[in-house]
């Protein structure tokens, strides 16, 4: 072998081993690396909150490595008060994505899968006039993410109402009883519960502890939970509970009302799946009956003409 072909071999050789390292990680690396992500997403103008991803935790490590820059530099060109909206909204749905960055690239890999998809459905069938299909394809993975944190806040705020509906009424009590508004929160929190309860149950300990005012408190418990007018007024009756105001009257009609509205959406739901039901068997049904009584005048027509 010639002195060119083995320089060139070695040449070759040391990048291949570059290439591998920066996806595998083969060389161990210095503890300051930690510092250069968090120096990377300042950059970036992230947060660390922000910036945190997580989708590729269970996956191989080289897909953090090609992926990770990528939907970091992505986050980091969205608006400031564009990924605080959805901040806001991943905490209100009980943070469905954990991040803004895994939200982003969550719709990023969706997208790519989908895309690519509809690519290998237009190649195998070889029709270029279903160009529009990866494209249809890469359009319904983009916007998955979104109706899944959509659906992630109306979920938890209807189990937060079921929830309202049948606590406020025993917190009412409380206070009817004489109990202090801040002890009957503590007393309702301590029972097991879903995303109402853990969020009384905090906010119970900030108001107990004395770390901020119930304002405060309150204003944290309503961004804990689904945007909601009944969330709202329980909050503000709650501040004024603590400053003395009589609410176990008022927190007892929200009570009914929630009830009600409890008993109602049941109702409807009900009825609606009692008429998809007698839909679907009817539509099993009336063709098989139809050629039941149909049927035979129709063989003896046959057979006479």
């Amino acid at each position: 072998m010639s002195a060119e072909l083995l320089l060139i071999a070695l040449v070759g050789a040391a990048g291949a081993f570059c290439i591998a390292d920066g996806i595998f990680g083969i060389l161990p690396r210095a503890p300051r690396q930690a510092k250069g992500l968090d120096g990377a997403m300042e950059m970036r103008g992230l947060s660390e909150e922000e910036g945190k991803l997580t989708i590729f935790d269970d996956a191989p490590p080289f897909l953090d490595r090609l992926f990770g820059p990528v939907i970091r530099d992505l986050v980091g060109g969205v608006k400031a008060e564009k990924r605080a909206d959805l901040a806001s909204r991943l905490r209100r749905s009980g943070w469905k994505y954990k991040s803004v960055a895994d939200f982003y690239g969550t719709r990023v890999v969706l997208t790519a899968m989908f895309f690519g998809a509809g690519a290998v459905f237009m190649f195998v069938t070889g029709e270029i006039a279903l160009f529009w299909v990866p494209l249809a394809f890469g359009a319904l993975g983009f916007f998955i993410p979104e109706r899944e944190l959509k659906s992630a806040i109306d979920e938890r705020r209807r189990l937060v109402l079921t929830e309202m509906a049948f606590g406020l009424d025993r917190l009412a009590l409380l206070v009817l009883a004489g109990v202090g508004i801040e002890q009957a929160m503590s007393m309702l929190a301590e029972a097991p519960g879903g995303a109402f309860i853990a969020a009384l149950r905090q906010a119970a300990r900030s108001i107990s502890s004395g770390a901020a005012d119930a304002s405060a408190v309150m204003a944290e418990l309503r961004a804990d939970l689904p945007a909601d007018p009944e969330v709202a007024q329980f909050a503000s009756r709650i501040v004024a509970g603590v400053m003395g105001t009589p609410v176990g009257e008022a927190l007892m009609v929200q009570a009914e009302r929630l009830r009600a509205a409890l008993n109602a959406r049941l109702l409807k739901e009900g009825l609606q799946i009692v008429l998809v039901i007698t839909t679907i068997g009817a539509a099993f049904m009336l063709p098989a009956l139809a050629l039941v009584i149909l049927g035979p005048p129709l063989l003896l027509a046959f057979r006479i003409f």
